[in-house]
């Protein structure tokens, strides 16, 4: 009878300590939470200055925008595209015209020391995690472009 609540209790642990029935996933959540939409969006308002500045000190050109702004998991991590558009002498932009922009990632982590933001990924066409394995598998999911 010890044996078989032995084993019982070995293989609760185990299933626990491999992730099985995806109890992994849950423990996580409990250990390391991430804010709700609402309050990324609000950090997002108090961040995007910054942000924006960092991003314009990093890049000599101006001829971009930035959309798709977006902070993770606590505020810590920027993911956005920066929209690279040609100019034209004739005619300004043509921002419109597809054939005169590239769309490029970048992500940026928020170092909690000193407050200020750094580039960690791109820019680039397309994010991955060998080329970037700090940048976390859910921003990663998230920034790049689906088929």
């Amino acid at each position: 009878m010890r044996f078989k609540k032995r084993i019982i209790l070995i293989t609760i642990l185990l299933v626990i300590l491999l992730g099985g029935f995806g109890l992994y996933y849950n423990f996580k959540d409990y250990i390391d939470p991430a804010y709700s939409n609402d309050v990324l969006v609000s950090k997002m308002a108090d961040e995007k200055d910054q942000i924006e500045k960092t991003i314009a000190s990093l890049f000599s050109s101006k001829n971009y925008s930035i959309t798709s702004e977006k902070l993770y998991h606590r505020g810590e991590w920027f993911a956005g595209i920066l929209t690279v558009y040609q100019i034209n002498s004739f005619g300004g932009s043509e921002f419109g015209n597809p054939d005169n922009y590239d769309n490029y990632y970048v992500v940026l982590k928020k170092n909690t020391l000193d407050n200020s933001w750094n580039l960690i990924g791109g820019p680039s066409l397309i994010l991955t995690k060998p080329s970037n394995p700090s940048i976390p598998t859910y921003v990663l999911d998230d920034i790049n472009p689906s088929n």
